[in-house]
């Protein structure tokens, strides 16, 4: 969810791909792009013409206590670098938390396992602090983008919103590039209305942030269920969009969701950050200053551009 958007939610590829990543960018890319399987054994043995390409190892992922596989472009140097890229955490205050309070510290550094919490904070008990980290390099474009959560969806306060992983472009208006991947929460729950919403998830976007919900943005909300772990990937092409949301670590497990979103209001690449944030909302029957403090654990991101 991006600073723009502060009215009220209502919850409502193969193997000559390869073979062409090799030949365009060597080994260093290969490595790259199987970084997002966590420690795996693997040879891969490509032939391209009369030259034979020979990548064996094991190969880490980045972030990991063997290392880092540094992306061809992980944009300007930032507070950490994680998953080849660099990173900055948010050290200003503004939009969407209600109270505009956000904290650095609230984001911490990779840990020894390569993973990124994200922390609501309220030391006083009436005046909650959020959280948020963004990519330094602008312009991501289409690919595939894959997330793995460590967090109990259901289990967010109703105030609270898990804005997962977002893109976004400050300049470009009226939607911003933003392309929301697996945001959750409650919207506050429903009381100011008479109803109890559950907490819910979406995949979607925005066309206009300018309107409202339901008419500037295209979403699917569907319900989340008791899971510690879940597995988020979207594959961004021109003029589509696929969510798939899994139950586990990896996209071998359940398929919890998948939506397909298509036509001409898709968002276009444009110079669009990967945004992460954790924060609260001020409506829908919550009490939003006594939130209490609520953790979020990034384990993995990944991105694979597109051969396009």
């Amino acid at each position: 969810m991006s600073k723009e958007h502060m009215k009220l939610q209502l919850p409502a590829t193969g193997f000559l791909d390869l073979v062409q990543r090799l030949r365009r960018r060597s080994k260093s890319l290969a490595l790259a792009c199987a970084a997002s399987a966590p420690r795996v054994a693997a040879q891969v043995v490509v032939t391209v013409g009369a030259a034979t390409l020979l990548v064996i190892g094991a190969l880490h992922a980045a972030g990991s206590p063997g290392g880092q596989q540094v992306a061809a472009n992980p944009g300007p140097a930032g507070d950490f670098t994680w998953k080849g890229f660099n990173w900055k955490k948010r050290d200003w205050n503004g939009p969407p938390q209600y109270n505009e309070r956000f904290d650095a510290n609230n984001v911490g550094d990779p840990d020894a396992k390569g993973f990124i919490s994200l922390k609501i904070t309220n030391s006083s008990g009436k005046s909650p602090t959020a959280a948020e980290f963004r990519s330094t390099r602008r312009g991501f474009g289409y690919g595939t983008y894959t997330v793995t959560v460590e967090k109990n969806i259901n289990q967010l306060q109703k105030e609270v919103v898990w804005g997962c992983m977002y893109t976004y472009d400050p300049d470009v208006i009226p939607g911003y590039t933003e392309i929301d991947l697996c945001e959750a929460s409650a919207w506050g729950g429903g009381g100011t209305y008479g109803v109890s919403w559950p907490v819910t998830q979406g995949h979607g976007y925005w066309l206009d942030a300018t309107k409202p919900n339901g008419e500037g943005n295209r979403k699917v909300d569907f319900e989340v269920f008791d899971s510690l772990i879940l597995t988020h990937k979207m594959v961004w092409e021109p003029g589509k969009l696929t969510f798939e949301t899994y139950a586990g670590e990896t996209s071998s497990h359940r398929l919890v969701r998948r939506t397909v979103l298509d036509g001409p209001t898709v968002p276009q690449p444009s110079k669009e950050a990967v945004h992460f944030n954790l924060w609260v909302i001020d409506g829908g029957g919550g009490n939003p200053d006594t939130v209490k403090p609520e953790t979020v654990v990034v384990r993995d991101f990944s991105f694979i551009p597109s051969s396009r």
